[in-house]
């Protein structure tokens, strides 16, 4: 590495340790949201799976 590319390293190091942090950040935000959908999917799924009356008037379900 040149002298010159270490300096403009040092001066801009700041900068790019405020873009990865950002990115993660988004990165980080993102995975929560999608994993908040699937849990939300999920249980929105079980709800409607345990709901399931097989007619035998006990309120069976096949989760059982």
């Amino acid at each position: 590495m040149s002298i010159d590319t270490f300096f403009y390293f040092q001066k801009n190091r700041k900068i790019f340790k405020t873009v990865i942090s950002n990115k993660s950040q988004f990165a980080e935000k993102n995975w929560r949201n999608f994993a908040k959908t699937i849990n939300g999917s999920l249980e929105h799924l079980k709800l409607n799976y345990l709901r399931v009356d097989t007619g035998g008037g006990k309120g069976e379900s096949f989760a059982d």
